[in-house]
């Protein structure tokens, strides 16, 4: 497997500052850290990737550094996000698969409208919060039970199964609120 480790927020703490000079200052997140460690191991193919600027070369250069003194083995480091088959990102996916779970929300949007709908996360969040995930899976009805407009973001465009894991949930959801579906 071909993992892309986003390097802030997985393998260091997150921090506003994204230039070379605090860099060094940032803690490794050791159990992620590990996690990769056992990956590379495991002759999986990591590639560390990371939204810094590529223009600045500092950047780049502090970034080697802090892997190395972390002792954080990969194949490639990419200034841009690179095309693999599982992302660890803690803004898209939130980590690692394994430490996520599929979640159930019900939102009333209007007097009018309401959505039923999962995400994809590794905790719980607020309703507010939602819209801002990147791992969802979500239909809109009118009350009268007349679907408005669905939509699947993230890896349930990816992964077939997750999207049918996450459609039955929507299911057994409406089945639970007797809700009728019309199109």
């Amino acid at each position: 497997m071909i993992y892309a480790v986003d390097f802030d927020g997985i393998l260091c703490e997150n921090k506003e500052d994204y230039g070379a000079e605090n860099f060094y200052e940032r803690r490794p997140i050791k159990k992620n850290v590990e996690r990769v460690r056992k990956l590379y191991k495991e002759d999986n193919v990591i590639i560390i990737w990371t939204a810094r600027k590529s223009s600045d070369l500092l950047v780049e250069e502090a970034t080697i550094k802090w892997l190395h003194e972390n002792g954080v083995p990969y194949h490639s480091l990419v200034m841009d996000k690179p095309f693999c088959d599982i992302y660890v990102d803690d803004k898209g996916t939130c980590g690692f698969p394994d430490d996520r779970s599929l979640y159930f929300y019900h939102l009333d949007i209007s007097d009018t409208e309401y959505v039923i709908g999962c995400y994809l996360h590794n905790e719980k969040v607020a309703s507010m919060d939602i819209p801002k995930l990147n791992d969802t899976y979500e239909i809109t009805f009118n009350k009268n039970g007349k679907v408005t407009y669905a939509r699947a973001t993230g890896e349930f465009l990816r992964d077939k199964d997750l999207k049918e894991e996450g459609l039955e949930l929507i299911r057994l959801s409406m089945e639970s609120w007797k809700i009728n579906i019309s199109r």
